[in-house]
C-alpha cells in the first residue's frame, strides 16, 4: 500500500501518528537557524512535542545529524564554503571549533522529552539488514535511506518526519506510514 505523504502547514489541524521516526535533515533543519527550512521545521518540532508525539531517533540520523550541523556551522564561519568529508580526514583538527556546539546540541537532544533513542546495534542485525536490502531493492532506495526506513519499521514507527522527497512513492505491503513533510 502506498504511503500517505502530508505536507505539514502550522496553524492548520495538525494530526501525526506516533511515533514519529526523525530524519537527520528534520533535525538539522530545526538546529540551525541559518536553514533554509528552520521556520517550518521548528513549527513542526513544537507541534510534535505540544502534543505529546514520542520522537524516534536512531544512532545512524545522530551521526548524520552530527556531521550536518558540523558543515553548517563550518559554512556559517567560512564565508559559506562547506567542508568535505576527504577534507576532514585530511585534517581532524578542523573539528576542533565546533566539539563544544555538537556536545551542547547533544545534551540538548538527549533531554528532550518524549524522545526514544534506538541503535542499529540493538536489533537483529540480520533481519535489519534483510529489510534495509529490501527497501534497497524493492523501492530503489539509496542505501542509508534504506537503513533508515528499516530502523524507523523497527522502532515501529507510523510518521517518518523528513524533506526528502525519495520517500514519497514508497509502496509498503504490510505496513502503515505517514510521511509527515515540512
Amino acid at each position: 500500500m502506498p504511503v500517505d505523504v502530508r505536507r505539514f502547514s502550522p496553524g492548520v489541524g495538525f494530526e501525526c501518528p506516533s511515533p514519529a521516526y526523525l530524519d537527520a535533515n528534520f533535525v538539522i533543519s530545526f538546529s540551525f537557524e541559518g536553514h533554509d527550512l528552520f521556520e517550518s521545521a521548528r513549527e513542526l518540532f513544537r507541534e510534535l512535542l505540544e502534543t505529546g508525539v514520542t520522537v524516534v531517533l536512531t544512532t545512524l540520523a545522530v551521526d548524520e545529524i552530527w556531521w550536518g550541523l558540523f558543515c553548517e556551522w563550518y559554512a556559517r564561519d567560512n564565508d559559506g564554503r562547506k567542508p568535505t568529508a576527504s577534507g576532514v580526514r585530511r585534517d581532524p583538527d578542523v573539528l576542533d571549533p565546533y566539539r563544544k556546539e555538537i556536545e551542547s546540541f547533544t545534551g540538548d537532544l538527549l533531554a528532550w522529552p518524549g524522545a526514544r533513542f534506538f541503535g542499529a546495534m540493538s536489533a537483529d542485525m540480520r533481519s535489519l539488514v534483510r529489510g534495509a536490502l529490501q527497501h534497497l531493492v524493492r523501492e530503489g532506495l539509496r542505501p542509508r535511506d534504506a537503513f533508515h526506513l528499516a530502523l524507523a519499521q523497527r522502532a515501529r514507527a507510523r510518521t517518518f518526519v523528513t524533506s526528502d522527497r525519495d520517500f514519497d512513492g514508497l509502496r509498503l505491503p504490510d505496513y502503515d506510514l505517514v510521511i509527515m513533510k515540512f
